[in-house]
């Protein structure tokens, strides 16, 4: 907020004294228990300080005391002293003489104690207590029309008072309260901030395919709006925000290198987070949720196999395990072939998944061949991979040993066919 240094006091202390004023703290009776003052403003708006109150005597026991700006009707007529309030004053501690009621700085969030310009109001001056018998408290009073202004133009102070001695209804008085009053011209008031909003209701939520690479966006950015153009900051929160990253200009959020997103591997797929954003003034906060989606990922095409003689009829055949980025491998498939052959022949259907090594049999000897095999998991099967080529053994003739001694012996006359 802000105003000017130009100020204005009006007095009527100057004017014909009256009979002093007595306000009776008491329950209702035939007694004053609330007295009213008129006051014009000059124009323009203007923040109230203080008002001053001639205090004759202020006795012990009063239970409680107030001095209320109170707004006048459009017909002229006086508001009550509870519904209608403007603003109270502070309440200073007893005393005689004149005795300052301090306006308070906001009377609420959005209402200072200002005054409108060119504007009559009332300051009201009532209380209660509940002994017997009631105290009283006696108040400087006026019956003149010469008030000194203070260089306040177009300010005054009203030419009568108002009385109340039944609680609802207010009688007219020549008599006023001896009073002063202090207000700041030139008063602008705050702005009032507008916090940002979000362009989507909540809950909000996004989804990514799993493996996304480090700094990859999540979806569109969770933007919001500010209506009085302020520059917004968008921040991160929430139980799963470390996985993530987010733009602080655009609220696009991002993968982080931290996370953990292989679908079938992370241990969950769902991540809740909060997006939070600040005009500098205020903060608004929106939940969104994160899902992962699954990515059908066959495992990558194998290595071309090793494949050696394994004997005449064989040739033995080994492999390493492919990449695999999706579920566990479930097997593979190897198929073989004559070089130069048309026609793949299948080994077996399926090889299990721990298995690297396999032996082909029923081969012909000393014969080229090809193998290949594929790899399958839950989400589908690799392609084929590059030929292996290996050869099967050539059959070779017996061979006696050498070094042997092949000497047998044979009695006389044995029969043939003996050993």
């Amino acid at each position: 907020m802000g105003y000017t240094n130009s100020t204005v006091q009006i007095s009527n202390a100057g004017e014909t004294d009256a009979a002093d004023e007595t306000l009776t703290f008491g329950a209702f009776g035939p007694y004053p228990q609330a007295l009213a003052t008129s006051f014009t403003t000059g124009p323009g708006q203007w923040l109230l300080g203080y008002v001053e109150l001639q205090v004759k005597s202020w006795p012990d026991g009063i239970e409680a005391l107030y001095v209320r700006i109170l707004p006048t009707g459009s017909d002229g007529s006086l508001g009550g002293l509870f519904s209608g309030s403007i603003l109270d004053f502070t309440h200073p501690r007893p005393g005689t003489g004149w005795v300052k009621f301090t306006a308070p700085k906001s009377y609420n969030e959005t209402n200072p104690a200002v005054l409108s310009g060119n504007t009559t109001y009332w300051l009201g001056v009532f209380g209660y207590n509940f002994s017997n018998p009631p105290p009283a408290m006696t108040f400087g009073a006026t019956e003149g029309d010469g008030e000194d202004t203070g260089g306040g133009t177009g300010w005054s102070i009203g030419d009568e008072g108002r009385r109340q001695t039944d609680g609802a209804n207010w009688t007219s008085t020549d008599v006023k309260l001896n009073l002063r009053i202090r207000a700041t011209s030139g008063y602008t008031p705050p702005a009032v901030n507008n916090p940002p909003t979000f362009t989507e209701v909540s809950p909000i939520t996004r989804s990514f395919d799993e493996h996304p690479a480090a700094g990859a966006n999540i979806g569109s950015p969770v933007t919001a709006t500010d209506m009085d153009g302020d520059t917004l900051t968008y921040s991160l929160g929430g139980t799963d925000s470390l996985a993530f990253g987010l733009d602080s200009v655009t609220g696009q959020i991002k993968a982080g290198a931290s996370g953990n997103f292989d679908y079938e591997r992370a241990g969950q797929t769902s991540f809740d987070v909060h997006v939070d954003v600040s005009d500098g003034k205020a903060l608004a906060s929106v939940p969104v949720t994160i899902t992962m989606q699954d990515v059908l990922e066959p495992p990558s095409t194998p290595a071309a196999p090793t494949v050696v003689g394994a004997g005449p009829e064989a040739v033995q055949v080994t492999w390493m395990a492919p990449d695999n980025l999706g579920p566990d491998l479930d097997g593979f498939s190897l198929e073989y072939r004559e070089t130069g052959a048309q026609t793949w022949m299948t080994v077996t259907a399926t090889i299990g998944g721990a298995l690297r090594s396999q032996r082909i049999e029923n081969l012909q000897p000393d014969t080229e061949y090809e193998v290949r095999l594929n790899a399958t998991n839950d989400e589908g099967t690799s392609a084929w991979s590059a030929v292996g080529v290996g050869r099967s053994r050539p059959k070779t003739a017996p061979e006696f040993d050498p070094a042997a001694d092949y000497t047998r012996s044979l009695a006389e006359n044995s029969r043939g066919g003996g050993g």
